[in-house]
């Protein structure tokens, strides 16, 4: 499976969404959708747990769709925030709070992430 990084800078083909939708894996949408439940204190749908990638159109997770990072990027004709003058803006930022926070991907200054987009 080719690499690919979303907007934001994380790797959408190492999500555990993304492969259970290329897989047609049910076993881990249910894994997922348990763990992300936990993580943000609410009951996740396993059905819910199907996307295509961010630089697909197509099927999007619930907060991969209201994100601001991707649309921001569109409107600016970027493929991922590496290639913006404001690589660290409040609307990254606020993505990677939650991606690290909430989800518990890591802490914010060690995400894979914040240091595509920084460096």
């Amino acid at each position: 499976m080719e690499k690919m990084i979303a907007c934001c800078g994380l790797e959408c083909t190492a999500c555990p969404a993304y492969i259970a939708t290329k897989q047609d894996n049910d076993m881990l949408r249910k894994e997922t959708a348990a763990l992300w439940g936990r993580q943000l204190g609410v009951e996740v749908d396993p059905e819910s747990i199907s996307c295509d990638g961010c630089l697909n159109s197509g099927r999007h997770l619930d907060y991969c769709a209201i994100c601001r990072i991707r649309p921001c990027c569109r409107e600016k004709n970027l493929q991922n925030r590496t290639q913006c003058a404001h690589s660290m803006c409040d609307i990254l930022k606020s993505g990677l709070v939650f991606l690290s926070e909430v989800l518990e991907m890591g802490h914010l200054e060690e995400l894979e992430a914040k240091k595509i987009l920084i460096s």
